[in-house]
């Protein structure tokens, strides 16, 4: 399974921001990215972006209708979206510096943790130390972008497991692969900080909110399990390898995201601008759940769940 990812938005204003999943199947990838390639030569430069980029922002409805006929609804295609949405509300601002400052602090606590232990966990400590620098100037817009982008990461592999286990194609999960657009985590030292902050969130949705979908029917042996389940004492954990599907991409080069760029843009218009009614009406009945859309508030609620650091006995 091959998702893409993309945003549509500024998230600096009350209106609804967007993150979007597609779900290409690598079965038909091959397939699907000749499709929208030969609907992206279509597009006059007029209506791509300085770099000579189609964005779905600058298409009209014509051009954004011949793109869901020819490559979301072709027959050859069976794609998928999923969409969730946000806006930098007084609230949502609030909410995002009050887990801001927890996290801080949860790294602080785990900095002094490694650090006491002495010996290897010192380089830990120094790691650690890198990525709370980075938490402590990163602009509360950008917490918000982090938190959406997490959330939708773990509902899209959970939908993912659920609709190939629904439609005997699961074996297809070993592909599994996340490609997200290049944004403000633009080099390498800030995506190793990101995923350890994406690590967090998957533990908190796997204990707040039931975790990963688990396929009783699957055995051990199953390709998805046997690719990225391990298990400590007590708990199925994601093995290294998720990490590693996970990345971003210029998505000049990489269509999954440029698919997802044009769905974003749809949903953008129709919800924030009251555009693209009738397209709308059509491409929901793609989203992942019977919903079109999910916003999202966050609130200043202390977590349900422990730290996700390791617990570190005092004195």
């Amino acid at each position: 399974m091959l998702i893409g990812i993309d945003e549509s938005g500024d998230f600096s204003s009350e209106r609804s921001s967007f993150y979007v999943s597609v779900f290409i199947r690598p079965k038909f990838q091959t397939e699907i990215e000749w499709l929208f390639n030969k609907w992206e030569k279509t597009i006059p430069k007029e209506f791509r972006d300085s770099g000579g980029e189609v964005k779905g922002y600058l298409l009209n409805e014509e051009q954004l209708t011949n793109f869901v006929e020819q490559v979301m609804f072709n027959q050859k295609t069976n794609i998928r979206y999923s969409c969730f949405g946000i806006s930098t509300s007084k609230k949502n601002l609030e909410a995002a510096q009050f887990q801001k400052d927890l996290n801080i602090q949860q790294i602080k606590d785990a900095i002094i943790g490694y650090k006491n232990q002495g010996g290897e966990f010192v380089k830990t400590s120094n790691i650690y130390g890198n990525l709370l620098g980075w938490w402590q100037k990163l602009h509360l817009t950008n917490v918000i972008k982090i938190k959406l982008l997490g959330q939708i990461i773990c509902d899209s592999l959970n939908f993912a497991i659920g609709w190939s286990a629904a439609n005997d194609f699961d074996k297809e999960l070993r592909c599994l692969q996340f490609k997200l657009d290049k944004c403000f985590i633009d080099n390498d030292t800030k995506q190793i900080f990101w995923k350890d902050v994406l690590r967090s969130q998957i533990w908190h949705y796997s204990v707040a909110k039931g975790g990963i979908l688990d396929i009783a029917e699957w055995t051990e042996k199953h390709p998805f399990n046997t690719t990225f389940v391990g298990h400590d004492a007590e708990h199925a954990i994601l093995k290294p390898e998720f990490s590693k599907r996970i990345g971003f991409y210029d998505s000049k080069r990489t269509f999954e995201v440029r698919v997802a760029d044009i769905v974003a843009s749809i949903m953008n218009r129709y919800i924030n601008k009251e555009e693209l009614s009738e397209l709308f009406g059509i491409i929901r009945k793609l989203h992942s759940i019977e919903k079109p859309y999910i916003l999202i508030e966050y609130s200043k609620k202390h977590p349900i769940v422990p730290s996700p650091y390791p617990p570190f006995e005092k004195g």
